[in-house]
């Protein structure tokens, strides 16, 4: 039997035999990605086969390293329910193809199927989930797991391998259009989620203690997904807020802010680089940072993919597609993406531009990863039933967790029922505005939009509704304001869904990278779509403001992907909530919200500005001297971590710090500082909620940040339980690095906050 073959044999045993017997063309074509994947079939009419796109290329190509999307829906594919891939029929057409690309090379090697997931996927059928600017409130890593798991059996159902996912990109600037994809704007909160995603994902398939090269592969309960973060790094920080800008980030701040997530990310099967550069040099060409921090210092050993067509981006720096192609494999690129650069790496390599030993160090970890997740043994998998309720449930769970209160005035919320609601809003009655970028055709019938849910669940009470207003258009809006003002007049209670929408037109243009090119005037979030001011659009402040003057109570939602300019929402409204993008379940949980079925816990996980004129304000810059703007008071709107509720645990204890004192050398043995607070729930409901540890430190080397996250939890607590929240503070978030290219730990005292709870301890 050939080595590649041996099932008993180690992952870097088989791969170094089926390299050893490949042509530099066959390991270039595992390094390629270069298909958009819903080309590759065509329905007629409900009959699906293999399109001449796909025929063609491999008639070329002798393989295929990753294809990208064959199942995606949406508006730049053109794929809808009518002419898509079936949920049902999704693993039958996945082998179809499969076997379609595996005749076509002489060592019969599968492809890895890759689809894009940042919160569900992103076809026929899928769950979607609330964003990540939503899923970062709920301060839950457990739950966070929990959906990932089910979102890695969804995938393996559909016979899907690896999975797209948002996770490293950090809310800096939220003019950013793609604020929704960030679970904050922290690196420790951002790196425990990240965390609790590869859990799921890929349930232990790669630990970083040992090399998964020097074990035989293991088919036994293997997920056969693994998780591609996106992306690497830095992305959330550019200048301006522009999408795939360039950024300022220092050697400081690149290990102080965004290492946690580099370490945190050391077990996914793949990474995908960033657009941006860091101080100057292009992610996709970077060694230092791929090489040398990802791989080297975190040990990191999937395989690294290029966003889509970034590759080509690097072309008028590099002044040919041959030496960008050379920068980019050299750097450490292992995959593109629909790029045409990698198309000519063997010209660099017949250029004597590139040694070929990248070429094979590239196609290695390609192949490694194929043998990881058992395709090469197992290339079409067994079928297996999807459980959709359960998702639900969990879906349910975060929507709920992520909408966040932060005005109740003289507890109007919860509402009561049997009183005349009048729903009002552009969001208000559209499924597609509370789902976010990314997003699949839905199926209407199947989950409510809010006025839907209120009008279901307040089953007691006359529910109406009126749009209002558009999101973005201003003009001819005044007949719809006058009739929404008609229906309020006859109401006691207004419940108002404002903000933006991320919902993408069939009738749009889009970039060779699936970017918008032309949004539609109510379309002011997500990918490419970047705004200057942060005020939210059209008439809908108009709108609010004439509601007002009914003096019938008002109940704002705003719905949206980043933090919206706040001021006249608060004044004008008697609660307002903040529902970000809440996913399919999204309905549901406000009405319930609204109810009082459930006690509010989300936690801004962004620091939430006033206006745009006063950025940046993350929480954790370094201190200095800050007079106020001439023009404007230097006053946020709300803090991170900031979140009303109808009622609060109850602390029995006063923060519990031990030990008080500890010396460097005991934390850089591993010991840690454990920091204790014991609740008791009084109300005869049981309660979930979260807390945050935050820590204040100085090295006396650099200046001192302002706080930092040191470690959060979620506690659920049954009426008259007490629970305890114990958070550990070990040297990684005890420290900052300093000019000398070192890490440095905290020296004196630290002050340590959670809640309005202070307490230190003293590091010497």
């Amino acid at each position: 039997m050939e080595k590649y073959l041996d099932e008993s044999l180690t992952i870097r045993e088989r791969v170094n035999d089926l390299l050893s017997k490949m042509t530099l063309d066959e390991k270039i074509a595992q390094c390629r990605q270069d298909l958009y994947g819903w080309k590759c079939y065509s329905n007629t009419k409900g009959n699906i086969s293999v399109s001449s796109y796909l025929e063609n290329y491999l008639a070329k190509t002798p393989g295929i390293g990753c294809l990208y999307g064959l199942f995606r829906a949406d508006p730049w594919s053109q794929i809808n329910k009518d002419n898509g891939i079936p949920e049902k029929e999704s693993h039958h057409i996945a082998n179809l193809i499969q076997k379609k690309i595996m005749e076509s090379n002489r060592w019969h090697i599968p492809a890895l199927f890759t689809e894009e997931m940042p919160h569900g996927h992103q076809a026929i059928g899928g769950i979607s989930y609330p964003t990540n600017i939503g899923r970062g409130n709920s301060f839950d890593t457990k739950l966070m797991e929990q959906s990932a798991i089910l979102q890695s059996k969804e995938l393996k159902s559909k016979g899907v391998h690896l999975a797209l996912v948002s996770a490293l990109d950090l809310a800096r600037d939220p003019r950013w259009g793609r604020t929704e994809e960030s679970f904050g704007e922290d690196p420790i909160v951002a790196g425990k989620y990240t965390q609790s995603l590869i859990k799921g994902f890929q349930r232990g398939l790669i630990k970083h203690e040992h090399d998964f090269l020097d074990e035989p592969v293991n088919l036994t309960n293997n997920p056969r997904t693994g998780i591609v973060l996106k992306h690497l790094v830095g992305q959330g920080d550019m200048l301006g807020g522009h999408n795939s800008g360039t950024t300022i980030i220092g050697p400081r701040e690149l290990m102080d802010i965004y290492s946690p997530l580099i370490a945190a990310s050391q077990d996914a099967v793949g990474i995908m680089a960033a657009y941006n550069d860091i101080d100057g040099v292009p992610c996709h060409s970077n060694p230092k940072l791929l090489r040398k921090m990802l791989r080297k210092q975190y040990h990191f050993q999937g395989m690294i993919m290029a966003d889509g067509t970034a590759l080509d981006r690097l072309v008028p720096l590099y002044g040919s597609q041959e030496n960008a192609a050379a920068q980019a494999i050299k750097a450490g690129i292992q995959m593109n993406l629909w790029d045409k650069t990698y198309s000519h790496l063997e010209k660099a390599v017949r250029n004597e531009l590139l040694p070929e030993k990248f070429i094979n160090e590239a196609a290695f970890r390609v192949l490694a990863i194929k043998y990881l997740l058992g395709i090469m043994d197992d290339p079409f998998g067994d079928h297996t039933n999807f459980d959709t309720n359960q998702a639900d449930i969990t879906n349910f769970k975060l929507a709920k967790e992520s909408l966040t209160l932060v005005k109740n005035d003289n507890n109007i919320l919860p509402l009561k029922d049997n009183q005349k609601i009048s729903v009002i809003g552009p969001n208000a009655n559209s499924i597609y505005n509370l789902l976010g970028d990314y997003t699949a055709p839905q199926t209407k019938e199947k989950y409510p939009t809010i006025y839907e849910a209120i009008k279901r669940h307040f089953s007691k009470s006359d529910v109406n509704f009126s749009i209002g207003c558009e999101i973005r258009n201003a003009k001819n809006q005044q007949t719809s304001i006058h009739e929404a003002i008609k229906l309020a007049k006859n109401s006691n209670l207004i419940i108002l869904a404002l903000g933006g929408s991320s919902t993408r037109d069939f009738n749009q243009k889009f970039m060779d990278n699936g970017a918008a090119t032309n949004p539609s005037i109510n379309m002011d979030t997500g990918e490419n779509i970047d705004v200057a001011n942060l005020t939210i659009g059209g008439m809908q402040e108009e709108l609010l403001k004439q509601l007002n003057q009914l003096n019938i109570p008002i109940v704002s939602i705003m719905i949206q992907g980043r933090p919206y300019n706040l001021s006249n929402i608060l004044k004008y409204s008697n609660a307002v909530i903040i529902g970000w993008y809440p996913g399919q379940q999204g309905g549901n949980a406000i009405a319930q919200l609204l109810h009082g079925d459930f006690n509010p816990s989300g936690r801004l996980s962004i620091t939430y500005p006033v206006s745009s004129s006063q950025l940046p304000i993350y929480y954790n810059q370094r201190i200095s001297e800050q007079p106020t703007y001439f023009d404007q008071s230097m006053d946020i709107q709300f803090p991170i971590g900031f979140g009303l509720r109808f009622r609060n645990l109850s602390p029995i204890s006063k923060l519990q710090i031990y030990p008080s004192k500890i010396t460097t050398e005991s934390l850089k043995n591993g010991n840690k500082v454990h920091v204790s607070l014991t609740v008791k729930n009084t109300s005869t409901q049981i309660d979930s909620s979260s807390k945050i540890c935050f820590i204040k430190g100085s090295t006396g080397v650099v200046i001192p940040r302002k706080k930092q996250i040191a470690d959060f939890q979620r506690v659920t607590c049954k009426p008259n339980q007490f629970k305890t929240f114990n958070f550990s503070l070990n040297q990684s978030v005890l420290r900052q690095f300093g000019p000398d290219n070192k890490w440095h730990l905290f020296q004196g005292k630290v002050k340590v906050y959670v809640d309005e709870m202070c307490g230190e301890f003293i590091i010497n």
